[in-house]
């Protein structure tokens, strides 16, 4: 019996959308036989299913392709689900608001219906498109429920304020029309004017100016400025949302800029010298983000974080059966990229369900100054020989944050070497080399990082 191994699945939004007409997505998958050659150029036999709430959920839509797809002279067949013939529902009537959703291939790689491939993946990211549909089904009023415009001015405004507005626009100048309700008063060298009934007069040289809403002026000195007392402009500290607010009556109380997340403030404080403001900057061995700074880039701003602690000291980096994942990737963030490979590939290689390093990472969460950080992953083998060598300060900063140092011990990575080995690094000698993906030796000690 022949069978198959998909291990890249690629799930596209189909370039043209048009009105009333449904979308569509792309799956690519590499095909291989029992002998893990690739099927190529070859036609096969493909049943695609959308399953709703879990990987045995109900079918909600199926289909069949006539001509069957045809392999390239690499193993990829390429099809595009919704243009099949439907066995079951229809694409374009999937609720993708009603998921979670997951897709199941059955493949038949001599290009019969004797599905011998089974696999089933979670749909993670339903593609914007096809949620912007929903917006066809809008009838009725739409009600704004933000709770921040519903309190503000604007949630009271209606049809006949504009008609109001756009009326008074139509009078021109205000002043000129006559068209002030309140009273407004302002004293000129002792002599008040109401302002609503008289809009010019001369009075003579200003010496000194005084109105009675708001602000208070004083006399006007020989420099031409205007003392003004009573309720002056008050400055509150600059924090980290960066506004200046009046804090109440009186006097220029305080204009100190105190610095806030990522800000420094030099030079001064604002009350006196010239201060500086810049983006604060980072360096090895500082405690932020959730761990331990091990490598910033040029500009300070980012790099990469280490936890203070070990998340195992006994793991395997396979899920149960051996494979190529093609997580081939080194350096800077390229573990990244290579954690997503590798729990992708193992979940059609074969994945009995128990821990192993990239999921762990995956996982992981960890809560430091009320922040929860959760988008940790396995180090590529140039991510982790950075931790080696830095490694004297991160274990000074780890004890000092209630953490542990690196054990002597060989450390895994997430770069693969083959179907059946990866690379690992002993953080006693610093040497880097290549063992078995199961924990043979029983002392795989893993360490998760995180980009910032």
């Amino acid at each position: 019996m022949k069978t198959a191994i998909c291990f890249a699945m690629i799930l596209l939004l189909a370039l043209s959308l048009q009105a009333q007409s449904p979308a569509r997505m792309s799956y690519q998958s590499v095909i291989r036989d029992a002998g893990n050659n690739l099927v190529s150029n070859h036609a096969i036999g493909i049943r695609i299913s959308v399953l709703q709430g879990s990987a045995s959920g109900a079918v909600v839509f199926s289909e069949i392709f006539n001509p069957n797809p045809q392999t390239n002279s690499n193993g990829l067949v390429s099809i595009e689900m919704g243009s099949g013939i439907p066995i079951t529902g229809s694409f374009a009537s999937i609720d993708w608001t009603a998921g979670p959703y997951f897709i199941k291939t059955e493949t038949d790689p001599t290009g019969g219906t004797n599905y011998t491939i089974t696999g089933t993946s979670q749909i993670l990211s339903v593609p914007f498109a096809l949620h912007a549909t929903t917006a066809d089904s809008l009838t009725g009023n739409l009600h704004e429920t933000d709770p921040i415009f519903g309190s503000s001015t604007a949630f009271g405004i209606d049809g006949t304020d504009t008609a109001h507005w756009n009326d008074a626009f139509s009078w021109g100048n205000h002043a000129a029309a006559g068209y002030v309700f309140e009273t407004r008063t302002l004293t000129i060298n002792g002599v008040s004017q109401d302002l609503s009934a008289n809009r010019s007069w001369s009075l003579g040289t200003v010496t000194s100016i005084a109105t009675n809403n708001g602000i208070t002026g004083g006399t006007i000195t020989s420099t031409g400025t205007i003392g003004l007392t009573g309720q002056a402009l008050a400055l509150h500290n600059v924090s980290s949302n960066g506004f200046f607010v009046r804090t109440g009556l009186g006097t220029v109380s305080s204009r100190n800029i105190v610095g806030g997340t990522g800000i420094i403030v030099s030079n001064g404080s604002g009350v006196s010298g010239d201060p500086t403001i810049s983006a604060k900057t980072y360096q090895v061995g500082d405690f932020v983000f959730g761990g331990i700074v091990f490598w910033v880039d040029e500009s300070g701003q980012h790099g990469l974080i280490c936890t203070k602690s070990d998340q195992s000291t006994s793991i395997r980096w396979s899920a149960g059966t051996y494979g190529t994942t093609n997580a081939k990737g080194d350096g800077v963030y390229a573990g990244r990229m290579n954690t997503a490979i590798i729990i992708s590939a193992q979940v059609a290689i074969g994945d009995d369900g128990a821990s192993n390093a990239s999921k762990t990472c995956n996982n992981l969460q960890i809560t430091e100054s009320g922040v929860t950080y959760g988008d940790w992953y396995l180090p590529s083998k140039y991510e982790l020989n950075l931790m080696f060598l830095n490694k004297t300060i991160i274990d000074s900063t780890a004890t000092l944050k209630g953490g542990s140092a690196f054990a002597t011990a060989l450390y895994i990575t997430s770069t693969e070497s083959s179907a059946s080995e990866v690379w690992f690094q002993s953080f006693n000698t610093g040497a880097q080399t290549v063992y078995s993906k199961d924990n043979i030796f029983g002392n795989y000690h893993m360490r998760a990082v995180r980009a910032f």
